[in-house]
């Protein structure tokens, strides 16, 4: 071993001591400034608060990351995207645990498909006519107001059917429940 390693491991110079001490204040306040700090609510702008108001009496609940990632969001937000956000957050608030849970199995089924198929789906969602959006929701909300029972049911007939098979399921579907009721007892007699 050379005489400089000889000094620096076994018998530290006066130099040497204070530069570890200071570099390991400052390590050890790097990782300790690495947890983001909560957010007190009352203390965010007005306009923020208005956007975020759905949350305010869960806020010191919500982990600190998330509550920077409201706070930036609501910040970049357009004022048609806070009103969404606001509207969003209040029907949140309004779901019951079990539809929440629902709603995060979901989010982590999305969030397991590969960046790919997201990209697309993001895609096909944006490019889609608005009008035809409103009917995708009815439809969603039509299904999730059905039961577990009716929901597996249908699952488990779609499944296996063809593109084309599945496109006149839906039709079907539909024409039934277009149809007059009195029209659809007269049907099936």
């Amino acid at each position: 071993m050379n005489i400089l390693m000889r000094t620096i491991i076994f018998k530290p110079s006066m130099k040497l001591i204070p530069t570890l001490l200071v570099l390991s204040a400052v390590f050890f306040n790097c990782s300790v400034t690495a947890q983001p700090i909560p957010i007190v609510f009352e203390e965010l702008s007005p306009e923020i608060q208005d956007t975020l108001a759905p949350f305010a009496d869960d806020w010191r609940t919500i982990k600190p990351h998330h509550q920077h990632e409201l706070v930036t969001f609501s910040k970049e937000a357009s004022p048609d995207t806070r009103e969404r956000i606001k509207r969003h957050a209040g029907h949140w608030k309004t779901l019951s645990k079990k539809e929440r849970k629902k709603v995060r199995k979901a989010l982590k089924r999305y969030e397991n498909l590969s960046a790919h198929k997201r990209k697309e789906l993001r895609r096909r969602w944006k490019n889609m006519p608005v009008e035809k959006r409103r009917k995708v929701d009815k439809v969603f909300e039509k299904y999730e107001s059905l039961s577990p029972n009716e929901q597996k049911a249908i699952r488990k007939k779609v499944i296996n059917m063809s593109h084309k098979e599945r496109r006149g399921y839906l039709k079907e579907l539909k024409r039934q429940r277009d149809m007059p009721s009195e029209d659809f007892t007269e049907s099936e007699k």
